[in-house]
């Protein structure tokens, strides 16, 4: 609309509510947030690494590199990110070392969970309940071996086949699906599978990539390929789907690529000037089986499709959740929010696993067990030629994402909005360092209060978005919550608060 160049309201926002949360956790004169990004914008935004050697410069010696995307991907984070900023510090001639610690992803938290629902909430509105609703959870993707890209970031330059994206972007898409229909599942019909399929397989899901125009990966055999979004829009009107829902889940902001880069490549409608202008960045359209042509809604055999957008309207949540899991990072230095006091301390390796347990005081009994690898080598010996196609999720290829040390400590969060559904029958345990994440399925265990029976009680994490308590849902590959000594055991793939609780 030949504007001057601005920052995004949804970009200003998620900036300040980010700082201001660090700073509330951490105190101003023990943290120093800044922002950067991998292009500068003269006035608006600078260059990651030129940040990086201006705080280095300033005396910071521990840098936390964060990224606000939603799905970890190793070329993003390990060369476009920290790559590059050790180069700017090596050409700018510092000399004392810098210790980092990286946060790759902000998906699969109960805060990213509690924006995602807030962006869905219309298009749900505008159903009658009852509903049968298609969800066609959408993220970026990336390339695979076999795909015939041949230049740019993310082809020859980049090992596809060692990539943690696909496993990661799939994970947090079965953390979605918990939160949809524990949302939405009492109201309408919710519906994630191909006709005649179910579980929690890839292939058997309509789970998507948008940024690319074709499948990626063997498309003669569908086990080594991953859907695009166009696909599944296509395959959901052949089997029949009225209602469908596209839910962009990657992009914190709306932008290029959700409102003219996925359209494009994915043959959907664009928004008008005007939507754009007021601010309007979902669209929805009709749809017949075998065409993309859109076409009046109330034809006959038709299929309606919404598309979201990112989280412009939710930017503030989508903060917390960010703020959040950058404060795991900074615990990760030892640092810790001010009236916080570790009982026990342990340590964790990527592939050995390893824990930490309370053997004496009020939360004897409390324990995180982070088991070996179970696929030690998956994926970075993987080749071009010799490699696994990410499909099964009780399968992870990856557990712990680093080394580091993790603690228990008694958390001070109000159990008031859980006790008023259920009655509380353990005291709140901070496991940390805070929204730390995994693939394969951790054990927490959480003692049960003394006098209090354990029969019927299950686990609640705290949600710092809504200041509330969710329920911890199944992860893959885990177990259901069982008796563990005097408390209760459950498998959890991020740490946080966890409280045990029978409901009313």
């Amino acid at each position: 609309a030949d504007l001057a160049p601005r920052m995004s309201r949804a970009s200003l926002q998620v900036n300040e509510v980010t700082r201001a949360t660090l700073v509330e956790l951490f105190g101003e004169d023990r943290i120093d947030v800044r922002f950067g990004g991998y292009a500068p914008t003269p006035g608006w935004m600078e260059l990651e690494e030129d940040v990086a050697v201006a705080m280095a410069q300033d005396g910071v010696r521990r840098l936390v590199i964060t990224r606000e995307t939603t799905d970890n991907n190793n070329y993003a984070n390990d060369f476009m990110t920290r790559g590059y900023i050790r180069e700017g510090l090596c050409r700018a001639g510092v000399k004392d070392p810098v210790e980092f610690q990286q946060v790759r992803q902000v998906g699969r938290t109960p805060e990213y969970n509690t924006a995602l629902m807030h962006t869905v909430k219309r298009h749900f509105a505008a159903l009658a309940e009852d509903t049968e609703v298609t969800l066609i959870y959408t993220t970026h993707g990336l390339p695979w071996p076999g795909d015939d890209q041949t230049t740019g970031p993310f082809a020859t330059p980049h090992p596809w086949a060692k990539e943690v994206f696909h496993e990661n972007a799939y994970n947090n898409y079965l953390s979605f699906k918990h939160y949809a229909l524990a949302t939405y599942g009492d109201r309408y019909r919710l519906n994630f599978h191909f006709a005649g399929r179910g579980g929690d397989k890839r292939t058997d899901n309509y789970f998507a990539y948008a940024m690319y125009p074709a499948p990626i990966g063997d498309p003669d055999n569908p086990a080594k390929g991953f859907m695009t979004l166009r696909q599944n829009i296509d395959r959901a009107k052949a089997e029949g789907r009225a209602e469908v829902i596209a839910v962009l889940s990657h992009w914190y902001g709306n932008n290029r690529d959700t409102l003219l880069g996925l359209r494009l490549l994915q043959d959907l409608p664009l928004n008008s000037r005007r939507d754009l202008g007021d601010g309007k960045y979902w669209i929805d359209w009709c749809e017949k089986p075998g065409d993309s042509t859109p076409v009046d809604c109330h034809e006959d055999g038709v299929t309606h499709i919404q598309l979201t957008e990112a989280f412009d309207a939710v930017a503030d949540v989508f903060a917390v959740g960010y703020a959040h899991r950058i404060r795991g990072g900074v615990e990760r230095f030892g640092l810790l929010p001010p009236g916080i006091e570790p009982v026990a301390n342990g340590t964790v390796k990527r592939r050995e696993g390893g824990g930490v347990r309370v053997t004496r005081g009020p939360l004897q009994g409390a324990m995180l067990l982070v088991r070996p690898d179970r696929h030690p080598g998956k994926p970075e010996s993987f080749t071009s030629v010799s490699y696994e196609t990410f499909n099964d999720p009780t399968r992870n290829l990856v557990g712990a994402w680093d080394d580091f040390d993790p603690y228990i400590a008694a958390a001070t969060v109000s159990l008031e909005p859980l006790a008023a559904r259920a009655r509380v029958v353990s005291e709140p345990i901070l496991f940390g360092p805070y929204r730390t994440l995994f693939n394969q399925p951790v054990r927490i265990t959480v003692p049960v209060s003394a006098g209090e029976p354990s029969d019927n009680a299950v686990p609640f994490i705290f949600n710092e978005a809504t200041q509330d308590w969710d329920p911890v849902y199944p992860v893959p590959g885990g177990q259901a919550p069982r008796r563990q000594g005097n408390g209760i055991s459950f498998n959890v793939q991020v740490l946080g608060v966890f409280v045990l609780a029978v409901p009313n």
